[in-house]
């Protein structure tokens, strides 16, 4: 049991790395537009990305089921890499 939570934990890691990836490679200057620049945003928006998809896996497992735990990592990352940059430089100003 705690086997498969590792690992199903490792799997929602690697969405969201891969999620960060993207994010990363969409915005060219590498990092959260306007909060952080350069290395440092690469490595926040890794962490945020990561996060989010862990913690999203783990609420969609334990509302919908395991086999909704991946998609539910996947939309939480992908909306978390989206809207939290922009509404940190917001709550910044």
């Amino acid at each position: 049991m705690l086997a498969a939570d590792l690992l199903l934990s490792l799997v929602w890691l690697a969405l969201g790395l891969l999620v960060a990836g993207l994010a990363c490679a969409a915005r060219w200057d590498l990092g959260a537009r306007g909060v952080l620049r350069g290395a440092r945003g690469v490595w926040s928006t890794l962490a945020l990305s990561a996060l989010s998809a862990v913690v999203g896996g783990w609420l969609g497992a334990l509302l919908f089921g395991r086999l909704y735990g991946a998609p539910m990592a996947l939309w939480v990352s992908v909306v978390a890499c989206a809207l939290l940059p922009f509404a940190l430089k917001r709550l910044q100003r």
